[in-house]
């Protein structure tokens, strides 16, 4: 089923509440900004199903996806359609239903036609069409030669295609009255005041038809008359009129304009996976809803059926296609699994202690690190400045791709298992995040507690050893602590013999069991164990937040203390293509085909590389 919007034209008839209208006209339909979209009206379609446009239901707005028309927006039918071959238009009439409710809906468009004559500017109201037909694609261009069947043609704002009321044809007359004279009584038989002249019957029905039928014979004169001016402009024989443009405002960019059909759907599918989601949409009930709108596919055959698909075409190519299933899967669930991975915050704990970075390629990573230069030598009166000495020091790190999929079955979309549909971004994030967390943690705890081998500076050894001077085998006290802060402290510099680096830790990693005792240590302000009760320093104190508990470590005893990052990183992690692990679906546009195997893949993939950049900035003691 499509929805088409076409330009509404009205002209008041003299029969009461009857509008003359083009209900929809062939040729390439326009989008908002005017351009030619890519779906194209064939003239034969036209021609050959005008007689469908009669006795159609005229409603307020369009239903939305999923929902049947609602009586209470019914307003009138549509009468008189014919094919215009020289406007290749289908035309007709419009005639609004008595109703005390919908009064409104004669009274606006009488004084839009009214503002018609008088040259006044007019809303966007205009024509449409929700018919089922059939389509080819040509060249990326959409073509409907034949339209089978005609479900309504509603009144809304905003047309999609040149979205202006036009002139009417003829001044604008409203109902004519004939005068009366009466005098009626009431049942008491007290007379009653004759109505107003203005208040009499319209004019015979014989005249009226009568005049309808000059009406059209002189709109087929002038549409005759145009074609001939511009044949006598084409040869040379004359010019036509200079038209003179009106004045037209510039409407201003409301809610509709920017949301598309698909972006409603969306919206809906993201609110059905728990998503937060703002803005005007219908509710899903269902993943099954979701599907049928999308893909047509009523007898689950996983094929897409664009003749059955309900989702509203939008002339600016947000229109539904064999893809579409796949496409709104793959941007709500990377959105379900961003939040996912943002409450994930006990596996997340290396993003504070981590140095950080996004690369371009895949080419291997180098962790580059500058040396000291030493003191700066003296420099005499006109004397010649003293090169100075510096060296880099470099980690390498290899790029690991880690990923898999998880199969949605159309037996799950049969069954609507919603529950187990809004599990899988959790369960994937839950994975990813996990994983890397892992391979982090693995820097600590491999060979036995001392990491993995490094070759940097000359030398190979592990991350922890006497290499480094960054390893030590004592249990969390308070004097272990200060140990290790001395020991951080007093390490040499890069390429600057006997030079500090004067780094403290920053952090503090510890099993979930060493948790409420390194708290304890580390935020107390009096040294424990004392007589004395003494004050501790508040530069050898941490804040409880710097105190982090490590998942993935099981010895229960031993501990770990790092640097800030960004003065002395222990820790690298380089991403390719995101922070956050990519989602992605598989379909065949091809082919029609939704599903492989009655099953859409939602394939996981996380590119990083992760290594220690300088053994300089933990300190980890082994127990």
């Amino acid at each position: 089923m499509d929805k088409l919007t076409y330009p509404l034209t009205l002209q008041a008839s003299t029969r009461p509440r009857t509008y003359r209208a083009t209900f929809v006209q062939a040729g390439p339909v326009k989008a908002r900004d005017q351009t030619e979209a890519n779906w194209t009206i064939h003239p034969d379609a036209l021609a050959k199903a005008y007689h469908t446009f009669n006795g159609r239901a005229v409603f307020i707005d369009h239903a939305q996806p999923g929902d049947l028309p609602s009586l209470r927006n019914l307003v009138g039918i549509t009468t008189g359609a014919r094919y215009n071959p020289i406007t290749q238009a289908i035309e007709g009439y419009i005639r609004l239903y008595d109703r005390d409710d919908t009064k409104w809906v004669a009274q606006l468009l009488d004084q839009i036609v009214a503002d018609q004559a008088a040259g006044l500017e007019t809303p966007d109201i205009g024509l449409s069409i929700v018919f089922f037909s059939q389509s080819q694609t040509r060249n990326g261009n959409r073509v409907t030669y034949q339209i089978n069947y005609v479900e309504s043609v509603d009144l809304v704002f905003g047309p999609a295609a040149n979205g202006r009321i036009k002139s009417a044809l003829s001044t604008y007359q409203g109902e004519r009255h004939m005068e009366t004279q009466d005098t009626r009584t009431d049942p008491t038989g007290t007379p009653v005041p004759a109505p107003d002249p203005t208040d009499g019957a319209p004019l015979p029905s014989g005249l009226l038809e009568r005049l309808d039928a000059l009406q059209q014979r002189i709109d087929a004169l002038a549409s005759v008359t145009a074609s001939l001016v511009e044949r006598n402009a084409i040869s040379g024989l004359g010019s036509p009129p200079t038209p003179q443009p009106q004045p037209q405002p510039r409407r201003p960019v409301t809610a509709r304009d920017m949301w598309t059909g698909l972006d409603r759907l969306q919206a809906a599918y993201e609110h059905l996976m728990g998503l937060p989601v703002h803005g005007e949409f219908e509710k899903l009930t269902g993943i099954k809803e979701l599907y049928m709108l999308l893909t047509g596919d009523r007898t689950m055959t996983g094929r897409f059926h664009p003749e059955l698909a309900m989702l509203a075409y939008d002339p600016n190519g947000n229109n539904a296609d064999t893809t579409a299933m796949a496409e709104l899967t793959r941007n709500v669930m990377n959105k379900a699994l961003v939040q996912q991975f943002d409450l994930l915050e006990e596996y997340r704990w290396w993003e504070r202690v981590s140095y950080v970075q996004d690369f371009n390629s895949l080419q291997q990573v180098s962790w580059v690190r500058i040396g000291g230069i030493g003191d700066l030598p003296t420099v005499a009166e006109k004397a010649e400045y003293t090169q100075l000495a510096w060296d880099d020091a470099r980690t390498t790190a290899d790029w690991v791709k880690k990923g898999g999929y998880l199969p949605l079955s159309l037996e799950m979309i049969d069954r609507d298992d919603v529950e187990a549909w809004r599990s899988v971004p959790r369960q994937l994030a839950t994975a990813a995040v996990v994983t890397l967390s892992s391979v982090i943690s693995a820097l600590f705890t491999d060979n036995s507690g001392v990491g993995p081998e490094i070759t940097t500076e000359g030398q190979t050894a592990y991350a922890f050893s006497d290499t480094w001077g960054n390893l030590i085998h004592q249990p969390l006290t308070y004097e272990n602590w200060q140990t290790a802060i001395e020991t951080m402290y007093k390490l040499s510099q890069l390429n600057v013999s006997g030079r500090r680096i004067a780094a403290r830790p920053k952090f503090l990693l510890v099993p979930v069991e060493l948790e409420a005792q390194a708290i304890a240590v580390v935020t107390s302000d009096r040294r424990p164990g004392t007589n004395y009760n003494d004050r501790v320093p508040t530069k050898r104190m941490l804040p409880e937040e710097n105190v982090i508990t490590v998942p993935h470590w099981t010895d229960a005893e031993s501990w770990a203390a790092l640097a800030d990052p960004n003065i002395c990183p222990f820790i690298g992690v380089g991403f390719r293509y995101g922070r956050t692990p990519e989602l992605f679906t598989a379909s065949d546009p091809s082919t029609h085909l939704l599903f492989t195997n009655d099953v859409l893949p939602i394939k996981v993939r996380w590119y990083f590389a992760v290594s220690v950049i300088d053994p300089r900035g933990a300190i980890k003691s082994n127990i």
